[in-house]
């Protein structure tokens, strides 16, 4: 009896091991989880198998047609299936397209294997081509042509083009495979449409979608430029915007190259619309969620100013950033502190350091001595007023509701919302005039360049307000510019462009020859042609031409045209030969440098390039088209020989060369008195303004060191900063300078460090950055004597006699009787023209010190003018 219980014991115990999961000997469980969701797939599906297996798994293995892959293992799950996992992706390239079956196959250490099979349908998502729109598409004389290709290896697709009108749906076409058909939208003039794309393959959701914005014959919108993204700020040249992937980017509008400023980790939400603004030479932005750090980007960095957001009640800022007008520094109130956009250096507002042109403060905003402000009036409602220069307030608006200020411009003019819409006003109208319904959502709106303009998410338009302040802001423009620009002489590595003169209500100054969206060139306004050189053979270019007047109005239509260099004949074997007067010579001999040039060589199909060899050594390859090049950097006397080959595009080497020597001279040759030029960098100066001046050394011989004594008018200026330029080195690297002030004074001291040569040529040497103090001339002296270069050997060569500038600060009035007004500005502008050195030019109109009188500094005194009334 005892027996029998023992073995019904031993019984169950055996039971109770056995797995939840039974398998015969051997026996593998395998299960493909599921990842199409009876949807179809493209690119890489992920593989996942579920695995039971009495033995040890050796090998998983995934196979679709004779492509097989190995799935590695991933984890163990014990508390739920008691399966092991295994997977990864499994690209579908180089499959064909259609029903597929994917095989997982799974073998334990014994050898047993298990197979199991699982179909799904393999289908790329179809070509799709959308063709004669843009994202932001300016429709003309009320006609539309919706034009789509569709294609697909396995099935013909479906396209369902739709236009609509906010909710309302205007026009909806269905087609398969193809669709092209013209629509007319004349009944929406003026009106803001939405052309909706999709394109069907079988699945009850679109494959392919796409949504742009219609224009539909815009009465009060200019076209202007679009970005991929959505527009925060614009200055009449550049772009500020947001990218679809969250990164903000600046446009140059006339080039279309675009610069990164900076990338949100989480994406748009991290970006505040209202803190992002273009600066003079970057953007100011925070950086943050509900708030953050203000930082500025200039010269593609990013500087951290450590001046913090305030968070109010609600978690968002209240602070109001607003970028002055030339662009240097941003005002923050209430911290009511300053930002400079390029050095993130923060100080305190004082109007003695820096005058304000520009304020906002919600409901106060103050521009170039004009004001406006909210305020209640007596039947409780809150309206505008403008308050003038002179103290005359107007009245702007009475309205039966809020109404907000957008923008106060130098000349008086407002920008302002009220119910939705976008209206603007100019000093002397009765009333704001309506523009165009505005939505914070989608669009915003910009003063730039005398105009305004408005944001349609990526889109960018001039608005027809009527606003015209003073000064020239007609563009030069071709009639036909799509004959305007034309391309002749083409040859494996050049041609020649060649265009008709634009039209412009003054005359035009320049042309601007841009290659692949770069400038290659600036011409005079007389000139219609241009050389291209050094291109590639067989290569596809575009070219463009912009024309620019004096006013710095750019056309807003760019002529271009595409050219195909030919190519180099094959079994080319002719290689390049020098005439029998070829020359190579040696000019300019110094102790250190020689000149070298020399008569082309000929060649059947073209010289692509010369080489220069020096004691049979290879110096330099350069172009084709140069035949002159300089040797710096040899000893004193020395013995060189010089020899030049050339080649053509084939590789063919002419079969000799020209050669030449020379002997450099003996002995450092030292100038009898030092060579220095003080100068001042151009804009316009009023109390406050920083004013930087630059001192360089002219035809400079192995400049070593410095010494510099600089005096001023320390009642008119202040010095504030004093910088070594990087071309004679970098401070504390390969370089020092030293700075002794005192009232008036400054003497400097700079030094290059180690054992080289000194700098040759025209060389910078130190900026002093100066504040303006007074208005009037003031006169800068560079000290001669005092004034010193020294080379390399210590031999010092004093400054012979003393080098003067004078700046003339804020002084407009030019009549004499205590104010600028329209005498002064009759006078600056009978001036306009004379360039620095030409009889007549007076240094007291060339207000921004650019060595000529013209349009930028006439306007300054029209808007001073205006203002005073």
């Amino acid at each position: 009896m005892k027996r029998m219980v023992f073995g019904w014991w031993i019984g169950l115990l055996v039971l109770l091991l056995v797995p939840v999961y039974a398998h015969g000997a051997g026996e593998i469980t395998l299960r493909i989880n599921d990842f199409d969701r009876g949807e179809p797939q493209y690119g890489q599906i992920y593989v996942s198998a579920a695995i039971q297996s009495e033995y040890e798994l050796q090998k998983v293995t995934a196979k679709i047609d004779d492509k097989e892959i190995e799935l590695p293992f991933r984890d163990c799950n014990y508390y739920t299936d008691n399966a092991c996992y295994w997977g990864d992706y499994f690209p579908l390239n180089g499959l064909e397209q259609g029903t597929k079956t994917l095989t997982v196959t799974a073998q334990d250490a014994l050898g047993n294997t298990q197979s199991v099979p699982k179909s799904f349908l393999y289908d790329a998502p179809p070509e799709v081509t959308v063709a004669g729109v843009t994202p932001n598409h300016l429709v003309q004389n009320g006609k539309f042509r919706a034009q789509v290709q569709a294609s697909d290896a396995l099935s013909t697709p479906d396209i369902v083009a739709t236009i609509s009108l906010g909710s309302q749906t205007i026009e909806t076409i269905k087609a398969a495979g193809s669709l092209d058909r013209e629509v007319d939208l004349s009944a929406y003039t003026n009106r803001v449409l939405t052309y909706k794309v999709e394109v069907y393959d079988g699945r009850r959701s679109p494959r392919y979608t796409l949504a742009y914005l219609l224009y539909v014959d815009p009465v009060d919108r200019i076209p202007v430029s679009d970005v991929d993204g959505r527009i925060v700020d614009y200055d009449g040249n550049r772009i500020l915007f947001v990218s679809p992937e969250g990164s903000l980017r600046i446009k140059q509008v006339h080039n279309g190259s675009e610069s990164f400023v900076y990338t949100s980790p989480s994406g748009l939400e991290s970006f505040h619309v209202s803190d992002m603004h273009l600066t003079r030479t970057g953007a100011i932005l925070s950086i943050g969620q509900d708030y953050g750090n203000i930082h500025v980007w200039h010269d593609g960095q990013l500087i951290d100013t450590g001046v913090q957001t305030t968070p109010g009640d609600r978690g968002t800022p209240t602070y109001y950033l607003t970028v002055q007008e030339d662009g240097r520094y941003a005002y923050m109130h209430p911290q009511n502190i300053l930002i400079d956009t390029e050095t993130g250096a923060v100080t305190p507002y004082s109007t003695e350091v820096v005058p304000l042109l520009k304020k906002e403060h919600g409901s106060l905003h103050e521009n170039n001595g004009w004001k406006a402000i909210i305020q209640s009036t007596v039947s409780g409602r809150n309206q505008i007023f403008l308050e003038s220069p002179q103290g005359t307030v107007t009245q702007v608006t009475y309205f039966n509701g809020y109404s907000s200020i957008l923008e106060l411009t130098p000349f008086g003019g407002l920008g302002l919302i009220y119910n939705g819409d976008f209206y603007t006003y100019a000093p002397g109208d009765t009333l704001p005039k309506k523009i165009t319904p505005y939505s914070y959502y989608d669009m915003s709106f910009y003063y730039a360049d005398g105009s305004w303009y408005q944001s349609v998410n990526g889109g960018l338009f001039r608005l027809n307000t009527g606003m015209v302040p003073p000064g020239d802001y007609t563009p030069p423009h071709w009639s036909e510019p799509n004959k305007a620009l034309t391309v002749t002489d083409v040859t494996y590595q050049g041609l020649k462009l060649s265009w008709q003169p634009a039209v412009d209500d003054k005359s035009v100054a320049e042309y601007r020859v841009y290659r692949d969206g770069a400038r290659l060139a600036t011409v005079s306004g007389s000139t219609y042609s241009y050389a291209v050189t050094g291109l590639s053979p067989a290569a596809s270019y575009t070219f463009r031409i912009e024309a620019l007047d004096a006013a710095g109005n750019r056309s807003p239509v760019r002529p271009s045209v595409t050219a195909v260099t030919l190519d180099v004949p094959t079994g080319d074997s002719t290689a390049p030969v020098w005439p029998e007067n070829a020359v190579l010579s040696v000019r300019d001999i110094t102790y250190s440098s020689v000149s070298l040039a020399w008569t082309p060589a000929v060649d059947d199909l073209g010289v692509a390039s010369y080489r220069l060899y020096l004691n049979g050594e290879l110096l330099q390859t350069v172009s084709g088209q140069v035949y002159a090049y300089a040797v710096t950097g040899l000893n004193p006397d020395t013995k060189y020989t010089f020899r030049i080959t050339a080649q053509d595009a084939a590789g063919n080497v002419s079969a000799e060369g020209i050669e030449a020597a020379a002997v450099t001279l003996s002995e450092k040759p030292v100038p009898e008195s030092a060579s220095l030029s003080l100068t001042a960098k151009p804009g316009f100066l009023d109390v406050g303004s920083s004013l930087d001046l630059k001192i360089r050394a002219e035809e400079a011989v192995d400049l070593y060191a410095f010494l510099l004594k600089l005096d001023y008018d320390a009642a008119r200026f202040k010095l504030t900063q004093v910088w070594l330029d990087s071309s004679f080195g970098t401070e504390k690297q390969d370089a020092l300078l030293s700075t002794r002030t005192a009232s008036g004074s400054a003497a400097l001291a700079g030094t290059l460090l180690g054992s080289r040569a000194g700098h040759e040529g025209d060389t910078g040497l130190v900026t002093l950055r100066f504040t303006v103090l007074q208005r009037g001339s003031g006169e800068f002296v560079l000290a001669g004597g005092a004034s010193q270069l020294a080379d390399s050997s210590g031999t010092v060569s004093p400054l012979g006699q003393a080098v003067r500038l004078t700046v003339h600060a804020g002084g407009a009035d030019y009549d004499g009787d205590g104010r600028i007004g329209l005498g002064d500005l009759v006078l600056i502008a009978r001036q306009t023209g004379l360039r620095s050195g030409e009889a007549g030019f007076d240094a007291r109109y060339d207000l921004n010190r650019d060595g000529v009188i013209d349009r930028t500094d006439v306007e300054y005194v029209a808007g001073k003018a205006a203002a005073a009334g």
